[in-house]
C-alpha cells in the first residue's frame, strides 16, 4: 500500500511513519527496531474498529454473531443473506478506519503540497492537492459505493432479524 498504508485494507502496524507515533503507547525505539510484521497493530485503529463492531452489535436488540451454518440453514430464517451483510458491514467498518487514517495524515501534512519548477530564468511554485488528501477523496468515494451496495442488499433482503436459537 502506498502513502504509508493509507490504502491498506488492514490495520496499520506501529512504526515511526504513523502520525501518532510520539503519543502512541507502543511508540519507542524497541518497537521501531522490530521487523514490520512483528510490530503490534495500531492501538488507535484497533480501538476504532472494535467500537464500530460494538456499534453494530448494539444496534440490534437480539444480535447473534456470525457462525458457520449449512447451506439449508443459510436459506432460512433469521436472515438468508446474513453472511453477505456481515461482510459488507466489516468492509464499511474497515473503510471508516482507513478514512480516519487518511485524515490523521492530512491533518499532519495539510491539504496541499508545493511543487517547484525551475526554468533558466525563474523558480515557480505550483500548489497541488496532497497525496494524503487525494487518498482521502478516493476512500470516501469507495465508502459511498460500499454504502450503496449495502443499502441495496438491505432493500433486496430486508433488515436482518436476529433471533436467538
Amino acid at each position: 500500500a502506498r502513502l504509508h498504508g493509507l490504502y491498506s485494507k488492514r490495520l496499520q502496524r506501529c512504526g515511526n511513519h504513523c502520525t501518532k507515533w510520539k503519543t502512541c503507547p507502543h511508540g519507542g525505539d524497541d518497537v521501531d527496531a522490530l521487523p514490520p510484521e512483528k510490530r503490534p497493530y495500531c492501538p488507535y485503529e484497533v480501538e476504532e474498529l472494535e467500537a464500530l463492531r460494538e456499534l453494530d452489535r448494539s444496534a440490534h436488540e437480539r444480535y447473534v454473531p456470525l457462525k458457520d451454518r449449512t447451506l439449508s440453514e443459510i436459506r432460512e430464517a433469521p436472515y438468508r443473506a446474513y453472511s453477505q451483510l456481515f461482510t459488507q458491514r466489516e468492509n464499511l467498518n474497515m473503510l471508516q478506519v482507513m478514512i480516519s487514517r487518511a485524515l490523521r495524515v492530512v491533518s499532519a501534512q495539510g491539504f496541499e503540497t508545493e511543487t517547484l519548477r525551475q526554468t533558466d530564468n525563474r523558480f515557480e511554485s505550483i500548489p497541488k492537492l496532497s497525496p494524503a488528501f487525494q487518498a482521502y477523496t478516493i476512500l470516501m468515494r469507495e465508502y459511498r459505493l460500499a454504502t450503496r451496495t449495502y443499502n441495496k442488499t438491505i432493500e433486496q433482503f430486508g433488515m436482518p432479524r436476529y433471533e436467538r436459537p
